[in-house]
């Protein structure tokens, strides 16, 4: 810096100190960055509105040294959190797809620091606090000691007065951040392969597909990419691909399985996003190329405001669903979690009945994890034994009434229509009012068998309209009443539409009628789940 230089840049809430390398918010509340992350910072602030190249910013902050971007990425999303810039915004820090990053907010130089509060540095080492203990007395952030990670220098804060709201808000979520990856970094441990090497210990993040129809929404879709690439990167001993090396597939045509033997990875992960004015959509599938099978998927639907929030919960669940059990044999949710993002989705239903019995074994007074099973049964086509359960669920706990839903489809799978409508009647579902039970009575009475699915389908139609989700269902239904042609339609506006509940498709006895026709083996590898 050049000593004629003004010392203090000031932008938004925060100043920075360019001969004291701090950064502080104009209260006069030290934040806490590395020597490295500051570095990053000052080089963003001092050549704010200027798009930067990743190139060029790594020659400058590691010169002369060969590193791997990931390093940079990792660098900017922890700024990101520290500036509370979550990347929607971008009231800060921009990503430039493709390019670099751009700093957007208006900085100010300032030669005199005007009078405020000073705080000194502790003159006691940090210690860990539990996050639900009182504080009393001066507090102190949790220290935080991750081995091998490159956070752990960062996360250690101290301040001589009582937090704000907003500032206990971000000790929480950054102490649930950095307990979150120590826990991923554990479930990575079982992934190496029989013959003891690192192969099974790596993945490859494709870069998520936009959907929101809008070009100019590609840095969000970019930057949804960048930061699971950052995540995930963090976890010890977990081979992660550069997104340099990724973007060459962004439209390729090549197999996974030879996509991973180019990249030497045992898993990818894939997904979409579709943005709205306040809400996102991200859909990932975590697939393992060798086996040409899921061992995850997901949907998400969340206001935008969420969207590290779930880039978090992307990462715990990739890891959960390599999985967890093998970690906490004795955790209920482990095993619910395995039968949920593993098996269920990918057909494995013998052993996802087997899971979701351990976790009600060892959480026998849950309502929901009961309710789980008996919906298992429903995919199994083991109806009497769904209903068993269901009402055995019920006696557990008679106002969890969506056992009323499984009873309802088991009656529904044995012709028992009468007795399915009874079902019905009790939870109310929205889509199920009792004009339509009663339409639907009506035509069942009339036509038997037929008339009722005809009828279940019309008022399908209807709900739908209010709720796209529901196209899942109203293929469900036409398959149900006969109307092949109409239900395949109806299945791709769904996967069109990307529904949440897709990941049953694989599964749904509803889709049976469907099955023998080579559209449906299509709709399943549109879903990359034949």
């Amino acid at each position: 810096m050049n000593d004629a230089s003004p010392p203090l840049l000031l932008f938004g809430d925060f100043r920075i100190d360019r001969r004291k390398r701090t950064l502080a918010r104009a209260d006069g509340e030290v934040m806490a960055l590395t020597p490295k992350h500051f570095d990053t910072l000052l080089y963003l602030v001092e050549n704010a509105g200027e798009v930067l190249e990743k190139d060029r910013m790594m020659s400058a902050l590691w010169p002369g040294m060969v590193v791997e971007e990931n390093n940079l990425s990792q660098a900017i999303s922890q700024l990101r959190r520290i500036l509370g810039d979550d990347g929607t915004e971008h009231r800060y820090i921009l990503t430039v797809p493709r390019r670099g990053y751009r700093f957007v907010a208006e900085v100010r130089a300032q030669e005199v620091l005007p009078a405020m509060p000073t705080i000194e540095p502790p003159t006691v080492p940090p210690t860990t606090v539990p996050m639900d203990s009182p504080v009393q007395g001066p507090p102190i952030e949790p220290a935080i000691d991750l081995p091998n990670h490159s956070l752990a220098d960062s996360t250690q804060v101290s301040a001589t007065r009582a937090p704000t709201p907003a500032r206990r808000r971000m000790w929480v979520a950054g102490a649930a951040f950095v307990a979150m990856v120590a826990v991923v970094g554990g479930a990575w441990n079982m992934l190496a392969d029989d013959r003891g090497s690192n192969a099974g210990k790596s993945i490859a993040v494709m870069p998520f597909v936009n959907f929101s129809g809008d070009k100019a929404d590609e840095f969000f879709s970019e930057g949804i990419t960048e930061d699971l690439v950052t995540q995930l990167a963090q976890i010890s001993e977990l081979k992660v691909i550069s997104r340099t090396s990724i973007l060459q597939y962004r439209d390729t045509k090549k197999p996974l399985r030879e996509i991973a033997r180019e990249l030497g990875v045992a898993h990818i992960l894939q997904g979409s996003v579709r943005r709205g004015d306040n809400s996102f959509r991200i859909t990932a599938q975590l697939i393992d190329p060798a086996k040409e099978g899921h061992l995850w998927a997901k949907s998400y639907d969340r206001d935008i405001k969420d969207v590290l929030a779930v880039q978090s919960e992307v990462t715990r669940e990739i890891a959960a669903a390599l999985r967890a059990i093998e970690l906490n044999p004795g955790d209920a949710d482990a095993w619910d979690i395995l039968r949920a993002t593993a098996l269920e989705p990918t057909g494995r239903l013998d052993e996802a009945v087997a899971a979701q019995r351990r976790a009600v074994l060892l959480d026998p007074r849950n309502a929901a994890m009961a309710h789980r099973l008996a919906f298992l049964f429903i995919y199994e086509r083991r109806y009497d034994e769904a209903l068993k359960q269901a009402r055995a669920n019920l006696e557990l706990d008679p106002k969890y009434l969506n056992n009323h839903v499984v009873i309802a489809r088991a009656h529904e799978a044995k012709g028992e229509f009468a007795q399915a409508l009874a079902a019905y009647r009790i939870p109310q579902w929205a889509f199920l009012p009792e004009e339509a039970i009663a339409d639907i009575e009506a035509a069942l009475a009339k036509t038997g068998a037929e008339g009722y699915w005809r009828a279940r389908s019309a008022w399908q139609r209807r709900y739908a309209v209010q709720q796209p989700e529901g196209t899942y269902f109203t293929a469900a239904m036409a398959a149900q009443a006969g109307d092949i042609d109409d239900a395949f339609r109806e299945l791709n506006r769904a996967i069109d539409a990307r529904s949440q509940f897709l990941v049953f498709a694989k599964i749904e006895p509803l889709f049976d009628p469907l099955r023998g026709d080579a559209r449906f083996t299509a709709a399943l590898k549109r879903l990359n789940l034949h």
